[in-house]
């Protein structure tokens, strides 16, 4: 199992360009947006 999910895995960050900024987010790159959200405070 773990290996199936490490191919998997591999061609996902291969194929998908996460770099590239998505109009859905702000314009901002998948990557960066997960980093904002991770270290912004949730709200109350």
């Amino acid at each position: 199992m773990m290996q199936a999910q490490a191919v998997v895995l591999d061609w996902c960050y291969g194929f998908y360009n996460h770099q590239r900024r998505h109009s859905a987010i702000g314009m901002v790159s998948p990557v960066d947006y997960e980093n904002a959200a991770r270290t912004e405070p949730k709200a109350a």
